[in-house]
């Protein structure tokens, strides 16, 4: 549900957002903006008559969206600008939209976090005249106010006189299907084009409706876009072995595919990465503790909320194993050992250097009793403590965006 100008990302928005994506040849990005949008404003208080007409916008149009970008939402009749806010708080779109009617309104920025997308800023059309292009693309750094009014903002742009874009010749039906064929070729006419179909509810409809062959610039699109999902996939790929050692890298790869499948081959996707790391997270635990990695896995979810309440490592797992000394024996082991990447149960000249270690420590004088510490246990520990430690390799690239 939404919440003011946010929003929770659904698994239905992503699945409809990859289809458009894979179907229409549109950055699945920018169309999960739209969607997410859409979806705030039609949450709005009914009493603020702010209606979304969504089936007025020229994204609609999958020429126009695939080729440039285009991607705007209609409220009470005026087309806005929806961009993505990417990396440093930035934004982009293509430099043929500048001065066109899809701008006059302005762009609203949806910024992507975790399971959210949240409408945090607006970007005036004078704003965007202003900024200078590179290799056709336009791009500026957006200031995030804190406390974004979106009604406000919404409202301003309503009550805002629409100036009278159409244009006076009569568009015929071959006129505005060759422009529909390719619109970044047809500079000349493009943004009075734009302003006539921004205008002209007859002239939408026929765009909509018209069929078309797909043109030979889309054929080139498309191909591209396979041949760059085909190498992020092997370098994603290659990457990902590297982090999870437990798992052969055919199998990443496997992995890395099968979800690419999924998300339109748009690795950019907001949840595309997390369903990648999950299911990684889930193959590496289902090799190294079989039938009991489901188990393990609750313990490890439990044992990353306390830690995130701010608990100690020990005291965490002590409240999972239940054996004070066992788990002080596994945190020793697992400190001795190089590296965790292939468990194995402790051993006993493992068990025994541990409780060498410990006996310096006074703290362990009143309470190691060789009885309370069973094998067993030192085994359950070791084995949350790697568990957490897949887990938390996986939560680590999530929040860092390396990949």
């Amino acid at each position: 549900m939404a919440t003011g100008k946010k929003i929770a990302l659904t698994r239905e928005m992503e699945i409809l957002s990859s289809s458009n994506a894979m179907a229409q040849g549109v950055n699945q990005k920018l169309d999960l903006a739209l969607l997410s949008a859409e979806a705030i404003i039609c949450e709005l208080d009914p009493k603020l008559n702010l209606v979304s007409e969504q089936w007025e916008s020229l994204s609609n149009i999958q020429s126009l969206a695939s080729t440039l970008g285009v991607n705007d939402l209609v409220v009470n009749g005026r087309h806005i600008d929806v961009r993505v806010l990417e990396s440093d708080n930035f934004v982009s779109l293509n430099k043929i939209l500048l001065g066109s009617a899809l701008l006059n309104s302005g762009s609203l920025v949806v910024k992507f976090e975790q399971d959210n997308a949240e409408i945090v800023a607006y970007i005036p059309a004078s704003t965007w005249s202003q900024q200078k292009e590179q290799d056709g693309i336009v791009s500026l750094k957006v200031d995030i106010e804190k406390d974004f009014d979106l009604v406000s903002t919404l409202k301003s742009i309503v009550k805002r006189a629409q100036t009278d874009l159409s244009i006076d010749q009569k568009l015929g039906q071959e006129e505005l299907q060759n422009f529909l064929q390719s619109p970044a070729s047809s500079s000349a006419s493009l943004r009075p084009m734009i302003s006539a179909l921004c205008t002209n509810s007859e002239l939408r409809e026929k765009a909509f409706e018209m069929a078309f062959d797909l043109p030979l610039n889309m054929v080139t699109l498309v191909l591209q876009k396979a041949s760059g999902w085909n190498a992020t996939c092997e370098a994603l790929s290659s990457k990902l072995a590297l982090e999870f050692k437990g798992i052969k890298p055919d199998e990443i790869k496997q992995i890395v595919q099968k979800t690419g499948e999924k998300f339109g081959g748009q690795p950019e996707a907001p949840g595309f990465m997390n369903a990648v790391l999950n299911e990684i997270v889930q193959v590496e635990m289902n090799k190294k503790f079989s039938t009991a990695a489901k188990k393990i896995g609750d313990k490890v979810k439990s044992l990353s909320n306390k830690l995130a309440q701010g608990a100690s490592l020990p005291d965490s797992v002590k409240q999972l194993v239940n054996n004070t000394v066992a788990v002080d024996l596994a945190i020793s082991i697992k400190e001795t050992r190089a590296h965790m990447e292939n468990f194995v149960c402790a051993t006993a000249e493992e068990i025994g250097m541990a409780f060498q270690k410990l006996a310096l420590q006074p703290v362990y004088a009143t309470h190691s009793n060789e009885n309370e510490a069973g094998v067993d246990s030192i085994n359950e520990a070791l084995e949350i403590l790697e568990a957490h430690e897949i887990y938390e390799r996986a939560e680590s690239i999530k929040k860092s965006g390396v990949f």
